[in-house]
Formats: C-alpha cells, sequence, structure tokens
C-alpha cells in the first residue's frame, strides 16, 4: 500500500486528472485512513469524557477543601475583643469638610450583623459602633419606612436580613400620619442605638423635617452628658435658640460641625470644644465673638462669607493645631490685607482658593506659621508660585500643591527644596514645572533637600521637560 500511495505522490502536486486505476487505489487508502481516524476519534472522546469527569471531581474536591480551610482561618482564632477593635476601624464617621449633607458613613450594625451569628453578637454587643447616630434627612430616601429590624442572637443567618416585615402604605408623604410615622421611627432609632451604645460618646448629624426636629431634640437632650460630636445641616433659627438656651450638661461635646444659613452664630454652651466647622456659612457682624476662638485646636471654613473683620477672629486662634480654609470670595472679607495674623502653635494647614482672582492667593503673604511642619494648598491660577509658599514656616517638613492653570516660571522646584530644608514629603500638581533646567539645579547641590524620602510630581508638571534621562541622577538621592 505504501508503493500504491507513493505513485500517486505526482498527482498531489498537479490540477491532473487521475486515472480509473489511481481513483480505485485513492479511494482504498481512504478507507484504511479513515478507520485509523474513527479510533483516534473515539479515544479522544473517551479521553475528554475523563479528563471533564476529572475536572469536576478537582472542582468538588477543591471546594470542600476550602470550605474546611475556612476553619482554619486566623480570623476565626481571633478573641471577640480584637474582631471589636478591627469594626471600630470602619465605624461610621463624620467627614464635614465639603457638604455635610452628604453622609459619610457605613451602616455597620446592621452590614456586619448579617455575616454570622459570631459576628452579629459582637456587632450587637460592642457598644462604640452603635454612638453614631445619623440622623439624615430626607428619611425617604432611605428604608425608615420599613424600619431596620434589630436582629438579635435567637435570629436564624439565612432569613435575619432576607425576611423583613413588610411596610405599612403611607398615602401621602406629607400627611399627618407620614410625619407621625417618620418621627417614631427616629425616636425609636435613637433609642435602639442609645441603649445599645452603653456609656460611650454620641457622635450625631442632625438633618430632620421641622415636624420632627422639636421631639428628636428633646430625646437627644436627655443625653446630652453623653453627646461628642454634633453635626448640623440646615437648622431651623428655631433650633439653634432652643439649644442656645439649654442648661443641661455638654461637657463632653468637644467637635461641631454646621452647615446652613443664620441670623445668628449657632453657639451654645459646650466648656470643652476644640474643633469647628464651618460650611457655607454667613458670619453675621455681631456674632463671631460668640465663638471661643482660643480654645480651639482645629478649625475648618469652606466657602463661608463674613460680614464682620474676618481677620480680627483669625488672630485669636492662638492654640490652633490644624487649620483648613476654602475661600471662595475674598473681595469683600478681607478689608486690612496690610496686616499680619500670627498662628504661633498651628501644625497642619491647608488652604483652597476656588477664585480665579489670583489676587486671591496673597492672603497667604499675610499668614506666618512659624511651626508648620505640614502645608498643602489648591489654586485655580498662579503668576507666581512663590506666592504660593509659607515664607515663614523654615520647619516645614510636608508640601502639597496643585494649580490648575498652566504657566512658566523658573526654578520654582529648586526655590521650595531651598526654602524648606527639612522637607520629608513633596507632592506637586503644577503644570510645566519641571524643566531641564530645574533638574540641573537639583543634582548639583547635594545639600538641598537631603532628607527628603517621597516625591510625588504629576505628569502635567512635565510638559517643558525635554530630557527625562536626567532624573535618574537626582532621584538617586531620594
Amino acid at each position: 500500500m505504501a508503493t500504491s500511495a507513493h505513485s500517486l505522490a505526482p498527482l498531489l502536486g498537479c490540477n491532473d486528472a487521475p486515472s480509473s486505476s489511481q481513483k480505485v487505489l485513492v479511494e482504498e487508502i481512504l478507507k484504511e485512513k479513515q478507520a485509523k481516524f474513527e479510533v483516534f476519534r473515539n479515544e479522544i472522546s473517551r479521553l475528554e469524557f475523563t479528563l471533564e469527569t476529572l475536572r469536576k471531581a478537582h472542582f468538588d474536591l477543591a471546594a470542600e477543601m476550602a470550605q474546611y480551610t475556612i476553619i482554619l482561618a486566623p480570623v476565626r482564632q481571633l478573641p471577640p475583643e480584637i474582631i471589636g477593635e478591627i469594626f471600630l476601624y470602619f465605624k461610621p464617621a463624620m467627614h464635614p469638610y465639603t457638604d455635610l449633607r452628604l453622609p459619610r458613613r457605613v451602616e455597620l450594625p446592621w452590614k456586619l450583623a448579617h455575616i454570622c451569628r459570631r459576628w452579629r453578637s459582637i456587632a450587637l454587643s460592642f457598644s462604640q459602633l452603635w454612638a453614631v447616630l445619623d440622623l439624615g434627612y430626607p428619611w425617604h430616601h432611605r428604608t425608615l419606612y420599613t424600619a431596620p429590624r434589630l436582629v438579635s442572637d435567637a435570629d436564624d443567618d439565612e432569613k435575619a436580613f432576607t425576611e423583613l416585615p413588610p411596610s405599612r402604605p403611607l398615602l401621602h408623604y406629607n400627611s399627618e400620619e407620614a410625619e407621625g410615622y417618620e418621627t417614631q421611627v427616629i425616636l425609636d432609632y435613637i433609642a435602639e442605638c442609645v441603649q445599645r451604645s452603653g456609656n460611650s460618646l454620641l457622635s450625631i448629624r442632625l438633618w430632620t423635617r421641622d415636624c420632627a426636629v422639636f421631639p428628636v431634640l428633646e430625646t437627644l437632650l436627655l443625653y446630652s452628658a453623653r453627646w461628642r460630636e454634633l453635626v448640623l445641616v440646615d437648622p431651623s433659627q428655631m433650633f439653634l435658640d432652643h439649644l442656645s438656651e439649654y442648661q443641661g450638661d455638654l461637657g463632653g461635646l468637644c467637635k461641631i460641625s454646621f452647615q446652613g444659613t443664620s441670623r445668628s452664630t449657632p453657639i451654645f454652651p459646650a466648656p470643652n470644644l476644640v474643633d469647628l466647622t464651618f460650611v457655607r456659612f454667613n458670619f453675621p457682624s455681631e456674632g463671631s465673638y460668640l465663638i471661643p476662638w482660643s480654645r480651639l485646636t482645629q478649625y475648618n471654613e469652606l466657602g463661608c462669607s463674613w460680614d464682620g473683620n474676618r481677620l480680627s477672629s483669625y488672630r485669636q486662634l492662638t492654640n490652633l493645631l490644624v487649620l483648613r480654609l476654602r475661600f471662595d470670595q475674598l473681595d469683600d472679607d478681607f478689608p486690612e490685607l496690610n496686616s499680619t495674623v500670627v498662628f504661633p502653635n498651628l501644625r497642619t494647614a491647608c488652604f483652597h482658593f476656588s477664585n480665579n482672582h489670583a489676587s486671591a492667593i496673597q492672603v497667604l503673604q499675610h499668614f506666618e506659621m512659624p511651626v508648620l511642619e505640614a502645608f498643602s494648598i489648591e489654586h485655580y491660577h498662579v503668576s507666581q508660585f512663590d506666592i504660593c509658599l509659607p515664607s515663614s514656616s523654615s520647619r516645614l517638613k510636608v508640601f502639597r500643591a496643585t494649580v490648575h492653570y498652566p504657566y512658566t516660571m523658573e526654578n520654582d522646584l529648586h526655590r521650595v527644596l531651598e526654602m524648606f530644608p527639612h522637607l520629608t514629603e513633596l507632592s506637586i500638581d503644577v503644570p510645566h514645572l519641571v524643566t531641564d533646567m530645574a533638574i540641573a539645579r537639583l543634582t548639583s547641590y547635594k545639600e538641598v533637600a537631603s532628607d527628603l524620602g517621597l516625591l510625588r510630581l504629576s505628569n502635567r508638571s512635565f510638559h517643558q521637560w525635554d530630557t527625562p534621562c536626567s532624573v535618574p541622577a537626582y532621584a538617586s538621592r531620594i
């Protein structure tokens, strides 16, 4: 057969028609090879079936092993106290540095209780997890008309959250029935959280409708001695007046955040207040004297306007450690820029200038911060980068700057490092800052920024940089 097949070789390389004998020979060859082909195909099918069976058995065995491996997971060996501390790391927290209307929290007690019986037991018993009361409005955007049912150890793991009782339909959201139901839901929520929080100090964010504000406030004031942090969003004037006249114990209240407009300064008796935040607040000309400026260690002011003298209030911040200021409009708020404001104890300062007017940033030239260690600034446009620098802060260790619109200045990067020789971090997002000349100066002066350990430069900073190969000489020093 091999000899016969060899005789067909010339036909494989041309288009000639085969003879009758050649046709018979080809048919015999195909018949023989078809038999072998069927043998191979059957063997492949058998092996594929065996392989698929083995793969399924392998997958099932791996899944079974994973289930048993979970039993040996280190987290199961942790005592409840350690797990509780881990839970606290993700505890709901207030971050009122942008918009107090936006909740910055995770409903951890409810979520943790859904994992397993052990975690549920820990979450329900760890009082500090329940010490954050986020009474945010509008309630109808959340699921409070189907009030969160507090699970217990007796609940089945799978049914604890999947089989909640249906909410009772309310015909009109603004009806008296709906308002009463909403108020009762909030009061029940407060009562349960306060009970489970034990003696932990409370953090409260309050933004409720007028129908609920006074019943809620009266309930919260029963626990005023445990208030630690209070965030007020758009409170009414009657609410503020009522709170300012309160004669109870607010000795634990050390942090207040406020957003909204009011005819008076929203300050009430809090003898240990040290942390104060205002967001888009209009300071009345006669009200700023009520604020205990000299007692504050942290002050945040974001997008506020003043009817009175802003700088005279800043001068009273003699014990301030952390300052965050966002300026939107500066035309009328700084009538005496020819004078200086000294922050003798300030360690951290963050400035954001959203006003496109380049002269707005010059307010920094009137701030003296002699012991400043960390400085951050963001601006839309400046003609000179050096006016962004805190010139009186020779001890600076962390410097971060962002400028949104491009400009061209030579040697600014070197000037920063030269002014602050003790920098450990330099993070800059400034267009056109890095040039060949700047890198050349940095590599030739070894005494500049000898302590620098972290250097961040955005891609926008390299728009005028022509020689990328020059950076290793400087980077090798960091």
